[in-house]
């Protein structure tokens, strides 16, 4: 799989996160004075493990002390488990018991390499209990031992660890920084794609690296290319032929673009709905004219966007994407709404209207 082939063991090689990655590297330079535990938090595929893995053998080069040289006998060992990195999945070792179990082996066996990282992948998984026995862990860890929480959910890890922690946030990439790492990957690997197909895939990863690396190599393996675009993208243009009809169309066609909506699965087609809802108000305030399928429906609905947008966001809306019934009234609703308000002049209410006159 291209995912793992290509997983960065540089922080050179890491794409985004630019901020991290001179911290993360600093630690590395000079790792005596530096924090003990840390928190990396933020959206999946984004790199958090990763650049714990590459700390990793970055404290322990023997060739360099910023980025692994990939070329000592250190850097040269496996990524996720080795005699200086030891990476638990939350998920298997988040309970009391395992914790206790581990205590000592955590805290002993710090003397064999310089220094030591410890990271605890999906760390919103351990339970309170077991969050509270690692309280007393971070105590008595050894001063050449790193621990790491690597969470896409950080609400979750307790007030009591965060506080003893130094947090990180690694935000999603920007598309565009993805489209080029794939367009590099393509020349690399020798895979003909166009640049409309690769757009769509950049869109499809909503900022995830892995996502989209993934994707490129489900296209990759494809025999028939041809059909890619629609099993990419199928959820999306089905949200924008809806929102588009619901401006243009009548009850019966709506009707038909609802049920085609809804018969995907509802995490998708919430992710999509607002994935389209962002890049129009994107449209709105840069001015851009890509991608032209998001551009479509901005045309549609010209200023009357502030309309959608501002039911878009508001609190019921947000929770309607829970139940088929409910995503069902949400958009019934969206669709009476824009009918009824007699196009853009219903923006402004009676005062506004009277100042203007």
């Amino acid at each position: 799989m291209l995912a793992q082939e290509l997983r960065p063991r540089r922080f050179r090689d890491v794409v985004g996160q630019d901020l991290n990655k001179e911290i993360l590297s600093s630690i590395a330079s000079n790792p005596k004075t530096a924090p003990r535990v840390w928190v990396f938090e933020g959206a999946y595929g984004c790199g958090k493990t990763t650049c714990a893995r590459i700390l990793a053998k970055a404290l322990n080069c023997k060739n360099n002390k910023s980025d692994p040289c990939l070329e000592c006998d250190h850097c040269r060992q496996r990524d996720e488990h080795n005699a200086f990195y030891q990476e638990y999945d939350s998920t298997d070792v988040g309970n009391i018991a395992s914790i206790r179990n581990m205590k000592d082996d955590l805290i002993s066996k710090s003397d064999i390499v310089e220094w030591r990282v410890i990271t605890f992948d999906e760390a919103h998984s351990i339970s309170q209990q077991g969050m509270n026995a690692l309280l007393k862990v971070l105590e008595e860890i050894r001063q050449n031992t790193f621990v790491i929480f690597c969470t896409t959910e950080v609400d979750r890890i307790l007030d009591t660890v965060r506080s003893r922690s130094i947090e990180l946030t690694f935000h999603p990439i920007p598309l565009v920084e993805i489209f080029q790492h794939l367009r590099n990957i393509c020349n690399e690997h020798k895979i003909e794609v166009d640049d409309s197909v690769l757009r769509q895939i950049v869109f499809y990863s909503r900022g995830h690296m892995r996502d989209a690396i993934m994707k490129l190599d489900q296209y990759r393996l494809m025999n028939d290319k041809t059909i890619f675009s629609e099993t990419v993208s199928s959820s999306i243009i089905s949200v924008i032929e809806m929102l588009i009809q619901m401006k243009q169309g009548n009850r019966q066609s709506v009707q038909e673009a609802i049920n085609k909506v809804v018969s995907h699965p509802l995490a998708v087609v919430k992710l999509d709905y607002f994935e389209v809802i962002h890049n129009m108000i994107r449209m709105f305030v840069t001015g851009a004219e890509e991608p032209k399928i998001f551009k479509q429906v901005t045309t549609v609905y010209d200023r009357d966007s502030f309309r959608l947008f501002k039911m878009s966001t508001d609190t019921w809306a947000l929770n309607s994407f829970s139940g088929d019934l409910l995503i069902q009234s949400f958009f019934w609703t969206l669709y009476y709404t824009l009918k009824d308000s007699g196009g853009v002049g219903s923006l402004q209410s009676k005062r506004d209207r009277a100042v203007k006159k």
